[in-house]
């Protein structure tokens, strides 16, 4: 399984993070704004 690195640009509505991907936004969990986090695509 790869990772990839994504910068956090908002918040959605349930409190998830929200990054902008190729496809579209990508939500992660328990992240906030600002951070940048490592995370698997499942």
């Amino acid at each position: 399984m790869s990772t990839e690195t994504l910068s956090i640009n908002s918040l959605g509505a349930q409190g998830d993070g929200i990054a902008n991907g190729a496809d579209g936004p990508i939500f992660v969990p328990f992240s906030l704004p600002g951070e940048t986090v490592a995370v698997a695509r499942v």
